[in-house]
């Protein structure tokens, strides 16, 4: 009688599914920073007042533009001094 030891393929099926779990997260972050960076092309197109009457200063479109978490397109709660 032949005996199969069926260990053999779990740690490469696990592998697989590790590896396609890295590759979703990077695409769907991927994806998200593709869609800020469009709309902060947009957003940085508008002139001043139309910003304004959004509610968006533009130096908050700046902040954002060059990666600072201060922005408040990153955090939309305004903190009052």
């Amino acid at each position: 009688m032949t005996t199969i030891d069926i260990e053999d393929g779990f740690p490469e099926a696990a592998g697989r599914r590790a590896r396609a779990g890295i590759i979703r997260r990077w695409f769907a972050n991927w994806q998200r920073r593709r869609v800020q960076r469009i709309a902060l092309n947009e957003l940085s197109s508008m002139d001043n007042y139309l910003l304004r009457d959004k509610g968006i200063e533009p130096q908050d479109v700046i902040d954002a533009m060059t990666g600072r978490d201060s922005s408040l397109l990153f955090n939309p709660v305004r903190k009052r001094e």
